[in-house]
């Protein structure tokens, strides 16, 4: 198996993650993963929140009364969202667990995965046990949601971004490289935050993968997950070649 991206990313990030993605509109996200449960004809009460990050989605689903737990490859990250958890006197158990070797069998209704997650899975036999682990993680008729990045937007290098000069206390200057071969963005971050007076500065280099939809529905229906729908995100309208998002919406067999 060979090492996973998100093993060194999102470590030395993690406790300015919540501030970088400040404006992110998690129960937007909650409410959309919701339309996509009805569509999948579905009343999930157990979610895997697959990695699950600092939590925020997954304590937006805990808010609407679903019984969550969390997953994350990177340690730092889980530390966060139990921390997060916490501040809100929420229940949200999180595990450090790779998503292509995850420790559960029949456990949850329902596994989603959201923002770009799957994309740093960076090779086509991790994605295929990163699915065939949901699907071993869910109950019979469980639904898997799941976002990627599509290959049209890592190839347009929409990681290329800066925030400098602002009055922010995070600036950042990310620079993304596509390779059409191997179809990996290489995407190098320059992170400074500044508070009181004092500046803190690092750097990441983080590596995703562009996924075509047939490479994607081909490695659904390898592990006894059924296609119901992919559709560019946050609508139910089909997906189409020039979307920078997709969501799938798949059930297990």
């Amino acid at each position: 198996m060979s090492r996973p991206i998100g093993e060194v990313a999102f470590g030395e990030l993690a406790p300015y993650y919540d501030y970088l993605m400040r404006q992110i509109p998690y129960e937007r996200w909650a409410d959309y993963v919701e339309d996509l449960f009805l569509l999948g004809r579905r009343e999930p009460r157990s979610i895997l929140d697959l990695c699950c990050g600092t939590g925020r989605f997954g304590l937006a689903m805990v808010r609407r009364g679903y019984k969550v737990v969390g997953a994350d490859l990177s340690y730092p990250m889980v530390r966060q969202a139990v921390a997060n958890a916490r501040d809100e006197g929420a229940s949200l158990p999180v595990v450090n667990a790779d998503a292509r070797a995850l420790p559960f069998e029949r456990e949850f209704d329902a596994v989603v995965s959201v923002y770009d997650s799957l994309n740093y899975i960076i090779d086509e036999s991790g994605l295929l046990l990163a699915c065939e682990s949901a699907a071993r993680a869910l109950l019979p008729r469980g639904l898997f949601v799941f976002d990627v990045n599509t290959v049209t937007a890592l190839r347009e290098e929409l990681f290329t971004q800066s925030r400098t000069g602002s009055s922010d206390k995070l600036h950042y200057e990310w620079r993304s490289q596509w390779d059409p071969v191997t179809r990996l963005s290489t995407i190098r971050m320059a992170f400074t935050w500044r508070d009181e007076g004092r500046d803190h500065t690092f750097e990441e280099t983080h590596v995703q993968r562009g996924y075509d939809d047939d490479e994607i529905r081909d490695t659904l229906g390898r592990v006894g997950l059924r296609l119901v729908g992919a559709f560019r995100a946050y609508t139910t309208r089909p997906l189409t070649e020039d979307v920078s998002r997709a969501f799938y919406l798949a059930v297990k067999r």
